[in-house]
């Protein structure tokens, strides 16, 4: 029976953990975005998140080899780590995307936040690619959010951030609700 039950926690694990990154995968991030929209809708708080997503990143497979790329996805939650609150998720949202779960308030802070990431990404000297920077989308939620609208923000604010130039910080834009 113990070993059922420790058989059915490693299925767990991996189906809610990417294999290469070892940070959540993208069917975790779906149930945590759900719960934690319900939670802030039912104390009237908000759900801020960043997505971000690597620049260039088919350049750096196609000049060095999808295991190099493989090594950067690996190296990248690490740096993250660093400087994320214990109370912050980081999810490998898919490819070459991460996003992070935060349960700051305030808006400002979490740009603030997503600034402080981007600059560690931009300083850092991969192995083997050296620099390399990442763009970054930041959304925070709304009373009828559900985890797909506020995805979807955070996207389009991502997108801005890659029109605009890469490497740099966009927030979706304000929206009041009546």
């Amino acid at each position: 029976m113990l070993q059922a039950g420790v058989h059915a926690a490693a299925l767990r694990e991996a189906a809610n953990i990417d294999y290469l990154t070892g940070v959540a995968n993208r069917r975790a991030a779906t149930h945590l975005l759900r719960d934690a929209l319900d939670r802030a809708h039912a104390v009237g708080t908000v759900v801020p998140i960043i997505l971000l997503d690597i620049d260039h990143f088919k350049r750096i497979n196609d000049t060095f080899g999808h295991d190099i790329g493989d090594t950067l996805l690996t190296q990248l939650p690490i740096i993250l780590h660093e400087h994320l609150r214990v109370s912050d998720t980081l999810v490998r949202w898919g490819g070459e995307e991460f996003v992070v779960v935060t349960n700051e308030t305030d808006a400002g802070a979490v740009a603030h936040m997503a600034e402080r990431l981007r600059a560690q990404i931009a300083g850092y000297a991969f192995v083997q690619v050296g620099q390399c920077t990442a763009s970054f989308g930041v959304a925070t939620s709304r009373r009828s959010d559900t985890p797909d609208s506020l995805m979807k923000r955070a996207d389009q604010a991502l997108y801005m951030a890659k029109q605009g130039g890469r490497n740099r910080v966009e927030i979706a834009s304000a929206h009041v609700e009546i």
